[in-house]
Formats: C-alpha cells, structure tokens, sequence
C-alpha cells in the first residue's frame, strides 16, 4: 500500500513551496477506498462499502478493514460412504463478489458442482430461510432436474436451526419487558466487584446452592437468554433481597415478573434441547429431527391452551412461523423418521392421530406412505437399469444377428442373452421389493437410554434390502442445519483478519479446505470445523 508524501521543508518566501511527491497506488486494497480531501486539505480513505473515512495514522486498519465487507460462502458437501460412515467435507470457501442476486449466485454453486463433478450426485441443498436463497435453489433445481431424485421435490431444505430462531424470536418480543429487566439484573450485578460480593453474601444468605454464575445473554441469540433466564432464576431470592439492600437497584423484576420468567423459562426448554441436536457439529443423520419436531409441536400447544393469557399471545406468533416451516418440511422428515427400523410407520400412525383430527391425520400417513414408495420406484428403477447394463456390458451385439440364424453362439452370450429374458420377465411379475419386506418386519425395540447408530444398522442389513439401503444412505445424510457448515466461518476468521488480510482468495480456500479434509482423515471421522485454527496442534 503507498500514500502521497510531503517534504518537511518550510517556505520561508526563499524557497520553492514544497514539492509533492506521488507514489502510484499500487495496492488492490484501494479498489475498496476512494480517496477524498476535506476542506482543510487533509486527504481521507472513504471505505466505498460502510462511507467511513480513515487517514493515514490509521493505516493498519485501512489494509485490515476490507475484510470486514467481505462476502464468503461455503460449500459443503454431506454423504454417507460406502462404509456407512457420515462425511463432511468443505469442497470451496470463496469471496462471492457484490450483487449477491440468486442468478450470481446459482451460477457460481453451479460452477462448482461441475468442477468437482457431482453435478448427478446431488439430491437435496439446505439453506438459511433468506428470500435469495428461496430464488437461488428454484433456479439451481431447474438446471439439476433430470437428476434429482423425484424431480428435486425435497432439494430445497430449510435450516431448522435458523427457523428455530426466528420461531423462538418472534414469540420473545412480546415479553422483551421481562427479559429486558432480568438483563439490567444482571449488569447491576457485574458492573463492580462490591456488588459481585454483596450478592454472593445474598445468595449464600437465601440458602441457594447453585455454583453456577449469573451470565449476560447475546440478544441476538435466544439459547443465550435462555441461559441466562435460567441461571438468573436459580438466584431468584437473592435479586429479590437486593432490592431491600441496594436502593440503586431499580431494575429488579417484581415477584410475578419472576414466574412469569419460570414459566418461560420452562417452556423454552424443548426448544433448546432441539436446537442442540440441529447444531451439531457431526452432523447426526436426519431420522433423529422427526420426534424433536414433534415435541415441540405439542409443546406449543400445551403453552397455547393454558391458563396464562400471556403465554397465548406468545404462542400465537411462534404457531404461525413453525406451522409454515412444519408445512415445509414435514414430509422429508418423515420419510427419514421411516428409514430408523426402530420406528418404520409405527411413529407416524402413533404421532399424527395426537397432532391432526382423525380425517387429517390419515392423510397425512397416506401422503408419507405415497412420496417413500414413489421415491423407492425411482431408485428401484435405477438400479434396475444398472444392472441391466452391467449384465450385458459383455454381450457381443454383433453375434446377436448370428443367434437369430441358428448359427453356434458362445456359451457366455447365451447366458446373457437368458439374463436379459429373465430381467424382462421377472419385470412383469408383481413382487415384493425391499421397502414392502422392511415395513412388513417388526420395529427393533431399544430402550429409549440406550444410543443406536442407525447407519451400523444399515450396513448389517444392506445385503438384505439391496435397493432400499441405497435409499436410506442418500436420505439419512441430508443435513437438516446449516450450523456445523457456518462454524467454518470461525476458522476463516481466524485465518483472514486485519492483521492478515492480503491472503489470495485461493490461498484462504486452500487452508480451509486443506485443514478440513486432513483433520477428517487424520480422525478417521466426519470432519469437524468447530473450534479449529490454522496450526494448532492435536
């Protein structure tokens, strides 16, 4: 990076004026700046994405603030392998250059899955709820058509950790009176070390046990308050006692306040659980989502038919969102959900009834039922056709016309030729295929302590469903949450930041992608980006 540069000489009326020396400027961080002089003659660095003006004292945040315009994305690419082992692999993270449209966008995932040639591979892409993406996967599934499965009617899945999010924020802005004064509760609090002791000497008079430590909440991040409505919970008495002990505190919740915050608190509970499972980070196989949806379905509404008016008016708003999303999703879910041979249809028929009226409910079963055979025909037929090709790959055509003559063909083309009659035929005979042997079998009973590795389960039995294990190793390996391909972004700030900002782009992918990849190998596991940094050691 170069500046201009003025001589030290004074013009004493002696001397020329001080000549102004110009250096090109030759660094690419001055396509992000525009250069700009007030009218006192001082020249300023106006950042051309947030208007900010820097000078030059400050030039080691002008080489370092273009990065914080920077838009990354991140591909990431989910299978189980023929092992039956869960991957994930980061396969690109790029800077996308402004407009961000669904068009640019589209076109450069498009680009890529070429590039690693699995534009015939792909059977679902899931995304944040933003209205870009909504446009980019329409567009995406149009040029992947003939090879999604079903024609791409599951390629679009929404996170449902992010959906969460805006299901819980909604419902949290009706009662942001409560949260905000158990907020300030706390940052009284924490504000001084004398007041750190005092309410220890409250808590250990109140008798309360807990060893945790009151906590502030990220406001943009509801698990956050949830965590801190609980914990300031637990020390309930001894906010209670403040009151009468420090009359500067004059942001204490009132004694309802407080159950109205249990209340809450308790509520929010099955959401926080959910969430845990959607943001892992080892990516868990979509059978497990179903009956976390489910409980919280019925948790809302439990929450919307009690006795507390305010919990209505919360519930209300949060049903609308989650009905949308459930309307959404609920389908490729519960074709998961089928695949777990502890559970088949059995859930299904035991959940539906509880959630729609009788009429409603069957269905919905009949719907799941029709979209897991018509999506098992597809690949019957697949594997149908492989398998035709493979039998007659061998099979010389030019001797076919010989047969035909009763000339003297081989003894491998008549077998192949009896292969291609029994394919034929047997395609005519109404058969049981795997999916109809694997409903017809009874659900595997495991107490619901015990963990089982549904994908283990698979495996042991792929020779037995042959088609169908195909099947479930695509469905089981879509990933439900975008959480554990967004935790690369913490690696990538820790490899790109204002100290070290003049990486090329393919430099940054390269460690990214490279540290992925390797520390998978090294485990022997599904990758892990979460808490990574370019050169730790193990």
């Amino acid at each position: 990076m170069s500046e201009d540069i003025v001589d030290d000489d004074v013009n004493d009326g002696n001397h020329s004026p001080p000549s102004l020396r110009r250096r090109k400027l030759r660094s690419v961080i001055w396509n992000d700046f525009k250069k700009e002089e007030d009218s006192n003659g001082v020249l300023w660095a106006k950042c051309k994405h947030c208007k900010r003006n820097l000078t030059g004292s400050t030039l080691q945040q002008i080489c370092g603030h273009p990065t914080k315009h920077l838009d990354i994305y991140v591909s990431q690419h989910i299978f189980v392998d023929h092992d039956w082992v869960l991957n994930k692999r980061i396969i690109n993270f790029a800077v996308e250059p402004s407009p961000h449209t669904a068009i640019n966008l589209c076109d450069t995932i498009y680009r890529q899955l070429l590039e690693w040639k699995i534009d015939g591979k792909i059977s679902t892409m899931t995304v944040d709820n933003l209205t870009t993406n909504d446009s980019m996967c329409a567009r995406l599934k149009e040029k992947l058509h003939d090879t999604l499965p079903l024609e791409g009617k599951f390629f679009h899945v929404r996170c449902c950790a992010h959906i969460l999010n805006l299901v819980v924020q909604s419902g949290l802005e009706v009662i942001n009176n409560v949260i905000h004064k158990v907020r300030e509760s706390v940052k009284y609090v924490k504000a001084s070390q004398s007041r750190k002791q005092i309410f220890q000497e409250l808590a250990r008079v109140s008798k309360i046990s807990s060893e945790k430590k009151v906590c502030l909440d990220v406001p943009t991040r509801w698990n956050s308050t949830f965590l801190m409505l609980q914990v300031a919970l637990e020390y309930k008495d001894a906010f209670l006692q403040m009151t009468q002990r420090d009359l500067n505190y004059q942001v204490a919740p009132t004694k309802d306040e407080w159950e109205n915050a249990k209340i809450i608190c308790n509520f929010l509970k099955v959401f926080y659980d959910a969430t845990n499972i959607f943001s892992a980070t080892k990516s868990p196989t979509a059978n497990i989502f179903f009956p976390e949806l489910v409980s919280i379905r019925f948790a809302l509404h439990e929450a919307y038919v009690c006795d507390k008016l305010f919990m209505r008016s919360i519930v209300e708003r949060m049903k609308d969102k989650f009905d949308k999303y459930w309307g959404e999703c609920s389908l490729i879910l519960s074709i998961a959900v089928v695949l777990d041979p502890r559970y088949k249809l059995k859930l299904l028929e035991y959940y539906y009834p509880k959630i729609y009226y009788f009429e409603r409910s069957e269905m919905e079963i009949q719907k799941a039922k029709n979209a897991i055979r018509d999506l098992y025909r597809e690949y019957e037929r697949k594997q149908a056709s492989s398998t035709e090709r493979s039998s007659l790959s061998g099979f010389n055509f030019a001797n076919e016309e010989r047969v035909g003559l009763n000339t003297n063909p081989s003894r491998q083309d008549k077998m192949n030729l009896f292969h291609q009659f029994a394919i034929e035929s047997s395609s005519r005979v109404e058969r049981k295929g795997d999916l109809d042997h694997y409903l017809d079998e009874a659900i595997i009973i495991v107490p619901p302590t015990d963990e089982f590795d549904v994908l283990s389960w698979w495996k042991s039995n792929a020779l037995n469903y042959p088609t169908l294990s195909i099947m479930a190793r695509d469905i089981l390996g879509i990933p439900i949450s975008t959480v554990a391909s967004e935790s690369a972004f913490s690696t990538g700030g820790r490899v790109l930041d204002q100290y070290r900002s003049s990486l090329l782009p393919e430099t940054v992918e390269a460690l990214i992608c490279g540290q992925d990849w390797l520390r998978a190998s090294i485990d022997g596991l599904a990758s892990s980006t979460n808490s990574i940094t370019i050169g730790d050691e193990d």
